[in-house]
């Protein structure tokens, strides 16, 4: 009988033992850079520790808590003198959305150039300033679904694109000629998701600008109709400012 409750007790040491070693408990290796030890019980005594992965760096958000670097490369663009000039621009600034809105929009709000930074000071791209900006999220302008997240066929609205509008001011351009690149608006179409609660823009991105011809309606010129063609004139790359 002695023998018996000897193996009863052997066995339900052994299976109490293998219980903590669950593949459960066991932690796999994770990218994410930073991993925080949990607690947890097994069978209420015994204690073991499990890995658990959390990531150090905030997710990119479409608000103030994320400054974005906004690369502008710019071709041909006309200035006051009659020729065309290819200049490299940057802004540097937070999406803010405006409440109350669907779909999401709102302005861009600068960010201060750091007076500090004398490195290289002559091979910086310069800060552009906008005199006005605007962005609101967007089916394909060119492709509209008809909204059909608005008839319950997904669980939010899908937004591919950020569309994006910004109004330059007179740029005045180095020399002794006092050449300037006159007020231009430029647009860009760029590929917008969410992953993780994380927004996600697309780099690559057309800039184009809106130019605007004037034609007679009819035969004798009693009426006109403005016709729009956008151009292209550069590319914009974009992207969130990781700050330590």
């Amino acid at each position: 009988m002695w023998i018996l409750s000897l193996l009863f007790l052997w066995q339900a040491c052994t299976i109490r033992l293998s219980s903590c070693f669950h593949p459960t408990y066991i932690s796999h290796y994770s990218a994410a850079p930073i991993c925080k030890l949990s607690r947890t019980s097994c069978y209420g005594h015994r204690k073991v520790f499990y890995l658990k992965a959390s990531s150090s760096e905030a997710a990119a958000t479409l608000t103030e808590a994320t400054t974005w670097n906004l690369r502008l490369v710019l071709q041909n663009l006309p200035t006051s003198n009659g020729r065309k000039t290819d200049q490299i621009f940057v802004v540097r600034a937070q999406f803010i959305e405006d409440e109350g809105y669907e779909p999401p929009q709102g302005t861009l709000r600068l960010e201060a150039e750091d007076k500090d930074d004398k490195n290289d000071e002559e091979l910086q791209p310069r800060q552009l300033s906008l005199a006005k900006s605007r962005w609101i999220l967007s089916e394909d302008p060119e492709d509209r679904k008809d909204s059909l997240w608005i008839w319950g066929l997904f669980k939010e609205p899908l937004y591919p694109f950020l569309l994006l509008q910004m109004e330059v001011d007179e740029i005045q351009l180095p020399g002794d000629d006092k050449e300037s690149i006159p007020p231009f608006k430029l647009f860009a179409k760029i590929n917008h998701k969410r992953e993780n609660g994380q927004v996600i823009l697309t780099s690559g991105a057309d800039l184009k600008i809106r130019k605007t011809e004037t034609v007679k309606a009819d035969p004798f010129g009693a009426a006109t109709v403005d016709i729009f063609e956008d151009v292209s004139v550069g590319r914009l790359q974009i992207q969130p400012i990781k700050k330590n």
